[in-house]
C-alpha cells in the first residue's frame, strides 16, 4: 500500500516552523466564511448546507395534509459556526495549490494518525468531535464535496467537513472539534429560501484556538518552494 502524506501550506516560513514545534492554530468556521481571498481559503457558505433539488423543494404540510412544491425553493441549514474549530490540510502537494495559497513553505505529515492523536491529547477533556460513518468520534475527517442537489446534512459535523464541489481539487482533510455541543445532531438553524433569495447569517467575530502538542519533528518535516 502506498503511504499517504498530508500537507499544510504556509505563506510565511515562520508559521511552518511553529507547526513543527507543535503550535497548531485552529480557526472557527466563521473565520473562513468572512475571509476574503477570492474563494481560495475563504468560503461565504462555510458552515452552511443548501439543499436545492432539481424540480423544486417538495414536502408536506402535516397539519393541513397538503403537499407542496416550491420550484425555486431551497432548504438552508446553518451550524453554530463560531463554536466549531477546524484545521485544514491537503492530501496534495503541487504548484496549483502553492499558487492558490501563495505558499512559500509547507509541512509534510508522514503519520496522520499520530498527528491526530497528539492534537486530540492536547485538547481539553471537554472537547467534542464529529461522528464517523462507523459510529466513532474522532477529530480528523476527509472532506466531502457536494452539490446543491445533494441531501442536506442534518448533523453539524457533516456540514463542518463538507465543501462545495468547486473546492474538490484541494483534496482537503480537516481536524474538527468544539468545546460546546455545537457538533451534536440537529444543532442547526434551518430555513426555507424562496425565489433564489439568500438568508443573511448574523455576523460573528471569528475566533482562534491555539493547541500545543509538543514537538512534531518525528512525524513532520518542513519543505520550501
Amino acid at each position: 500500500m502506498t503511504k499517504r502524506y498530508y500537507y499544510k501550506y504556509f505563506s510565511k516560513r515562520e508559521h511552518a516552523e511553529a507547526m513543527l514545534n507543535g503550535e497548531i492554530l485552529f480557526r472557527s468556521l466563521s473565520y473562513f466564511r468572512s475571509y476574503e481571498d477570492g474563494g481560495r481559503r475563504g468560503d461565504e457558505n462555510e458552515g452552511t448546507s443548501i439543499f436545492k433539488p432539481e424540480g423544486g423543494l417538495k414536502g408536506t404540510n402535516v397539519t393541513r395534509g397538503i403537499d407542496f412544491n416550491f420550484k425555486d425553493g431551497a432548504l438552508k441549514s446553518a451550524v453554530r459556526e463560531d463554536e466549531i474549530f477546524v484545521f485544514c490540510l491537503s492530501r496534495k502537494l503541487n504548484d496549483e495549490l502553492r499558487e492558490e495559497f501563495d505558499a512559500v513553505a509547507y509541512v509534510e505529515i508522514s503519520n496522520i494518525h499520530e498527528f491526530c492523536r497528539k492534537v486530540t491529547k492536547a485538547l481539553p477533556s471537554s472537547a467534542k468531535f464529529h461522528w464517523t460513518e462507523e459510529g466513532h468520534r474522532r477529530i480528523g475527517h476527509q472532506a466531502i464535496y457536494r452539490s446543491d442537489a445533494d441531501t442536506l446534512w442534518a448533523g453539524p459535523g457533516w456540514t463542518a467537513i463538507s465543501k462545495p464541489m468547486r473546492y474538490k481539487h484541494q483534496d482537503e482533510f480537516r481536524l474538527v472539534f468544539a468545546l460546546t455541543d455545537a457538533l451534536e445532531f440537529q444543532n442547526t438553524d434551518m430555513h426555507i429560501l424562496l425565489g433564489g433569495a439568500k438568508r443573511d447569517i448574523p455576523a460573528f467575530e471569528p475566533k482562534e484556538r491555539h493547541v500545543s502538542t509538543g514537538s512534531l519533528h518525528s512525524i513532520c518535516r518542513l519543505g520550501e518552494f
